[in-house]
């Protein structure tokens, strides 16, 4: 069978993005934090982008003048330039956002109140380096240390420690040993039976020692019945050994977790102005950017060189395309923020308690935007109110039939499904069968199996797990 090689065209549609598309999309589509990273790669690649470090210098004088005269020589350079006046018109609206020194001052104040206690990793090797370990026993712990997670447990098993310390397993398991003794206690177990066993330091014969190593998953299950059996006691006693499992710690690794507190930065602000909602942009957490006046100055000079100036222009270029990123990004938020204001007026002036469903789908039919488009605008992005800080994504909810003609958002019965459960009994939880009859009697009929599922959404699980100790 003989083989050939043929050559052939066709033509065929594609549908591609161009780069500036691309980095619209990119932008739009970043968190704060996140941008604000981007921002500070793209100043340190571009020599004509700057940071605007004038923000609050002006305000004793006149606040505009710096930017009125920057302008004024960027229109110069447009005259020789006329690629450039599109980055002359951003960059005049993004230099001159009014700088609020009270916001600052507060954040400042955050920042200054946060601690720098001692984190996990450090209180153990302190504790290290006050014993008598070989170098090569320090290596080990070093290696088992780094591969514990937030809550103190070893996040892998031995063989892995082994390879990753280059020693035998026999000495990753005396190693291991000698962290467990350590403080505080249960550290480094590989599960949660472990963890516990670690901290009961009890006769192995004693019954709580029998309960966590050989009935833990009766106890997560709450068959007090068979554990009582199985350990030959009444269930009074089970719930006394129950009630000394209560003073242990399953995750002693929390206590010393070195996670910094969070702080959101919102993109959008509402303030309600009576029963209005004035809607604007927070521009306090990303860097202001504008066009380097050397630069710009560089390229108006008839003995700048052509290479140079080549360089110049693909350089304002790719400043253009982030700054234009910048701008739709910016009013993209906008848009959809005043129709967010406009949907669910009620809720922010106080004369509702629930959000009105709202689909992407409607919002993006009203903007012209691809639905996509608005997930990828709300993606991580907050709003602040005077209601408090909220996730721009919580807005968008699929409507749940509850009656005839009456629609709710799914989160608006997970918060009665949430505060049903809050108000039970610990010791008699409500099953889903209740809660549905509860819905009911409030006119909410959905089925059962919705109940589930919206009770494991605000974070519950079944009656018969409720009653568990971790």
């Amino acid at each position: 069978m003989e083989h050939a090689f043929f050559q052939n065209q066709s033509m065929r549609q594609e549908q591609t993005l161009a780069p500036h598309q691309l980095l619209s999309l990119e932008i739009l589509s970043l968190p704060v934090m996140e941008l604000q990273q981007k921002i500070n790669e793209e100043l340190a690649l571009n020599p004509t982008l700057e940071l605007d470090k004038a923000l609050g210098e002006n305000l004793a004088g006149d606040p505009l003048s710096e930017s009125t005269e920057m302008c004024s020589e960027a229109m110069s350079a447009v005259d020789k330039d006329e690629s450039l006046i599109g980055m002359v018109q951003l960059e005049s609206y993004y230099g001159d956002s009014a700088f609020n020194p009270d916001q600052d001052k507060k954040r400042q104040h955050y920042f200054d109140s946060l601690s720098s206690e001692q984190d996990l990793s450090s209180f153990l090797l302190s504790q290290i380096h006050q014993g008598e370990i070989s170098e090569a026993d320090i290596e080990i712990a070093n290696v088992i240390i780094a591969l514990l997670n937030d809550r103190g447990y070893l996040n892998a098993n031995i063989e892995e420690v082994a390879f990753n310390a280059m020693c035998s397993l026999e000495d990753a398991e005396r190693v291991l040993a000698l962290l467990q003794t350590f403080d505080p206690p249960g550290i480094a177990a590989r599960d949660l039976r472990e963890c516990l066993l670690l901290q009961l330091k009890v006769d192995k014969k004693s019954l709580i020692y029998k309960l966590v190593d050989k009935h833990l998953e009766n106890l997560e299950k709450n068959k007090i019945k068979e554990i009582a059996q199985a350990l030959k006691i009444s269930p009074i006693d089970v719930q006394d050994l129950i009630d000394e499992l209560q003073k242990l710690n399953p995750a002693p690794g929390l206590a010393y977790s070195n996670k910094r507190p969070d702080f959101i930065s919102p993109d959008v602000i509402f303030d309600l102005k009576g029963d209005e909602i004035e809607v604007s942009s927070s521009k306090d957490f990303v860097p202001r950017l504008r066009l380097s006046d050397n630069f710009m100055q560089m390229l108006e000079d008839p003995k700048t060189d052509p290479e140079t100036k080549t360089y110049l222009r693909e350089k304002l270029a790719e400043s253009r395309s982030l700054l234009a990123s910048l701008d739709l990004r910016e009013s993209t938020l906008l848009r959809i923020s005043r129709l967010v204001a406009r949907d669910q007026k009620d809720f922010f002036t106080g004369k509702s308690s629930s959000l009105t469903p709202v689909t992407m789908r409607e919002i993006s039919g009203e903007l012209e935007l691809h639905e996509t488009t608005i997930s990828r605008a709300v993606a991580g992005k907050y709003l602040d109110s005077p209601k408090g800080i909220f996730p721009m994504r919580s807005f968008f909810n699929h409507a749940v039939k509850v009656s005839e003609g009456e629609e709710m958002t799914a989160e608006g019965i997970q918060e009665i499904i949430r505060e049903i459960i809050n108000d039970e009994d610990p010791e008699k939880p409500i099953s889903d069968g209740k809660i549905l009859e509860e819905l009911e009697e409030m006119g909410i009929k959905i089925a059962r199996r919705t109940v589930a599922k919206y009770r494991e959404a605000a974070g519950f699980s079944s009656a018969s797990k409720r009653k568990m100790i971790f």
